[in-house]
């Protein structure tokens, strides 16, 4: 079958949710064959005899549903990873960034003329994997930034997002690659190296909501009506922003230099009271907003599976560049600590 097939192959590492939603649109248009590499797990396994029985279904909150096949997702989905890579032509990592170590053997078998392009969380994902590869100049590897919410669930091979903003940005080149990304109907937009540089900054600006969102145990739109939680992603990020500055290193997205300002005003009682009471109109006039927002971070996810969170790429990113900035960082530590808190009652209750 794979000598048979000529189109470009775009293998996905890691079957989460963005890995799916962006392979699945792939998949379903046809263009390219795309194959999921998984790790054996409860909800890797999961999610395979879910995909092997109805398919991968692809879901826009409140309007559209889209399945592959079942017999095309048993195609699609491997968890013998080295034999496919060894045949692709582009390479989406979309695995969390703690994994990059025991991906570095199944990495060193795609070929060096092969693209690998990082979808993931964090500064300084490339520089990681590169020295993972030994070096590896002569390959191409790139970074992604991701800004697509979506909620994977696995035991229903169904892959929901929601929110307006769909889209990955990248530097300019791999030309063939975003063709076969934008035929899918997937936004690409493409940006020079230094731009995409301030992009990933202004992404952990936003990454900034997931702990606030774990703690806080609510869907995000609940969570911006707990004042406790907006002060707290408030203050991560204005400590953030003030290392920036101090290295002088620049952020692109105007709204995201804004976002500590504006969760700063949520927390203020009088706009937290008119949230509330916009809310309560809604739910009057049918619109129950709030009820139907299922919406969560990638760090919810995690602790909902029993698995190690990016904790330490995201507010532990931080952390360290206050220390090389000199600037105190007491909210993002703070933060470390309690996300690290849920992850030892996560592992333990999966564990019992």
């Amino acid at each position: 079958h794979d000598m048979a097939d000529s189109r470009p192959h775009v293998v996905i590492v890691g079957a989460g949710s963005i890995g799916c939603w962006v392979g699945g649109e792939l998949a379903l248009r046809g263009d390219a064959r795309v194959s999921f590499v998984h790790r054996e797990s409860r909800t890797g396994s999961a999610l395979r005899s879910a995909v092997e029985k109805v398919g991968l279904t692809l879901e826009i909150a409140g309007q559209e549903t889209r399945t592959l096949p079942a017999a095309a997702a048993r195609e699609a989905f491997t968890s013998d990873g080295a034999k496919r890579l060894r045949t692709a032509n582009f390479v989406l990592v979309v695995t969390k960034r703690h994994a990059n170590h025991s991906l570095a053997s199944l990495l060193t078998g795609v070929p060096t003329a092969t693209p690998i392009v990082l979808l993931q969380n964090g500064l300084e994902a490339v520089e990681d994997v590169r020295a993972l590869l030994g070096g590896a100049e002569d390959r191409t590897i790139r970074h992604c930034v991701v800004a697509i919410s979506a909620t994977l669930l696995h035991a229903e091979g169904r892959v929901v997002r929601s929110g307006p903003l769909a889209e990955l940005v990248l530097a300019h080149g791999l030309e063939a690659l975003v063709e076969l990304l934008v035929g899918a109907g997937v936004r690409v937009r493409l940006v020079d190296s230094e731009r995409l540089a301030a992009e990933s900054r202004g992404k952990l600006i936003l990454n900034m909501l997931n702990a606030p969102n774990a703690i806080s145990g609510k869907p995000i739109l609940k969570m911006m009506l707990d004042r406790k939680a907006c002060l707290m992603a408030a203050d991560s990020m204005a400590e953030l922003c003030c290392i920036y500055r101090a290295l002088d290193l620049s952020v692109e997205n105007s709204l995201m230099r804004r976002l500590p300002l504006i969760l700063r005003l949520l927390s203020w009682h009088l706009v937290n009271w008119l949230l509330r009471v916009l809310f309560f109109l809604l739910s009057i006039a049918g619109k129950r907003v709030l009820d139907n927002d299922t919406s969560k971070s990638s760090t919810v996810e995690d602790l909902d599976a029993g698995r190690p969170t990016e904790i330490d790429y995201i507010n532990g990113e931080v952390v360290k560049l206050g220390v090389r900035a000199g600037v105190p960082t007491p909210a993002n530590t703070a933060a470390v600590r309690a996300v690290r808190r849920l992850e030892a009652e996560a592992v333990a209750r999966w564990a019992a």
